[in-house]
């Protein structure tokens, strides 16, 4: 969740993003400070950002290029980029997180990594 604002916030960061920004880091260092044993969590940071690459991915579904809607009697168009790209980082962040976070909860409940 905490990953998700931090990452709204800053591909929003031209207009309304730096409120979130800040609340996501208030948010993370409140938590660490509170919990110390909470260190693994922060991967989720990783994967919750994900979240807004999967939401641009899908906003983007149509694209690239110009979409076009109709509702009743009224048709809308607006320029769309490709989704394979905000697909892909979506893929990797939330990749990247999980894996990350699977690895350091091994490592701090003493089992060893993956593989090993």
């Amino acid at each position: 969740m905490i990953g998700a604002v931090g990452g709204f916030g800053l591909i929003g960061m031209l207009s309304i993003g730096l409120p979130f920004v800040v609340l996501a880091a208030v948010v993370t260092v409140w938590l660490l400070t509170r919990h110390p044993d909470s260190r693994t969590g922060l991967w989720g940071l990783v994967g919750g950002a994900a979240v807004i690459a999967g939401f641009l991915a899908w906003m983007n579904r149509g694209g690239p290029g110009e979409v076009c809607s109709t509702a009743g009697d009224v048709t809308s168009c607006q320029q769309a980029w490709n989704p394979v790209p905000f697909a892909l980082v979506a893929l990797m962040l939330l990749g990247c997180g999980v894996t990350a976070f699977v690895l350091a909860q091994r490592r701090t409940h003493g089992r060893a990594p993956l593989g090993g």
